[in-house]
């Protein structure tokens, strides 16, 4: 049909970026379910994603509530939110994922994710399935992203490249289709920044001088 015929062309650097993502988390598919990294922010990381998808099951009105820190009241606002890891993870949750493997297919969903969302960004640019390839694994698979494994909050870079494409339709689009560009911008500015406090302050960075620019 045709929207088979739509994602054909781009099947190759799908296929690429997975088995790139796969490399970049071996050897946890060992054993996906048990296995984690030994940095100790990697556990840390997998309760809060853990405990991100309880709260929104069981708590949501009392979601920064964790069980950490007692007694203190918002405890889960010390450190990272990692929301958007925690819905984009949540279909896992829905079949009884343990905590490990959650974790570990956050970590493969954040450089899939984003080297798919440089790769579309850079098709937009460039018209070239080459030069989009290349850069969704320039930005997908970064020496900073894969030194960062243990740490899925600085990995998920998805949704920057998204905000500067929704930025482009909504300067390139007529005034009837601004508006549905502006909420794509400000779905993924949003999707960007509940992913890590250190990509809110990075989108700013990045985002801000560029569209002042453009």
């Amino acid at each position: 049909g045709p929207s088979v015929r739509r994602i054909r062309p781009h099947l190759l650097p799908i296929a690429l970026y997975l088995f790139l993502t796969f490399c970049a988390g071996w050897p946890l598919w060992r054993a996906p379910s048990a296995m984690l990294l030994t940095s100790p922010d990697t556990w840390l990381n997998s309760y809060i994603l853990a405990w991100d998808q309880y709260a929104l099951y069981h708590q949501i009105g009392d979601f920064f509530q964790a069980n950490v820190y007692w007694p203190n009241a918002d405890s889960l606002a010390y450190g990272e939110l990692m929301l958007t890891q925690a819905i984009e993870a949540l279909p896992l949750r829905l079949f009884g994922a343990a905590p490990a493997l959650l974790h570990n297919c956050s970590l493969a969903e954040g450089f899939f994710f984003s080297a798919l969302a440089a790769y579309a960004l850079a098709l937009f640019y460039f018209r070239s399935r080459t030069a989009a390839t290349l850069a969704g694994v320039a930005y997908g698979f970064a020496a900073y992203r894969t030194q960062q494994s243990d740490h899925i909050q600085l990995v998920h870079g998805e949704f920057l490249p998204l905000m500067f494409l929704a930025l482009e339709w909504i300067l390139l689009a007529g005034p009837k289709k601004r508006r549905a560009g502006s909420w794509r911008l400000a779905g993924a500015a949003l999707g960007q920044w509940l992913a890590s406090w250190y990509w809110a302050v990075f989108t700013f960075w990045a985002f801000v001088p560029y569209a002042a620019i453009r």
